[in-house]
């Protein structure tokens, strides 16, 4: 399997604006720890996984855009539209995810 990257930036404004589509057109964001638990937008519906079950809650655009930036800046890494995005030895990469 050739898995191919490209070094990309990810900063407050990509991720805001990843979240107002996510929030307002059919996309969607994921941001796993490396366990089970995660936490996903699409469409404007937020879903996470924690530890003790599956919920799925409204927010509104504001407070989505805080939960985002935490849980990428602390986790290092997500999936949007069919890439995986992850920091590594300081820089972020994109790489296509294999389906």
């Amino acid at each position: 399997m050739n898995y191919t990257t490209e070094t990309v930036i990810i900063d407050k404004t990509f991720i805001d604006l990843m979240i107002e589509r996510c929030y307002s057109i059919n996309e969607s964001v994921i941001v796993r720890n490396l366990g089970v638990c995660y936490a996903k937008l699409h469409y404007g519906e937020y879903t996470y996984r924690s530890t003790t079950g599956e919920y799925t809650e409204e927010k509104k655009l504001i407070e989505l855009k805080s939960i985002f930036h935490r849980l990428i800046n602390r986790h290092l890494s997500f999936e949007h539209e069919g890439y995986s995005y992850c920091f590594s030895r300081g820089s972020w990469t994109k790489m296509k995810i294999q389906e």
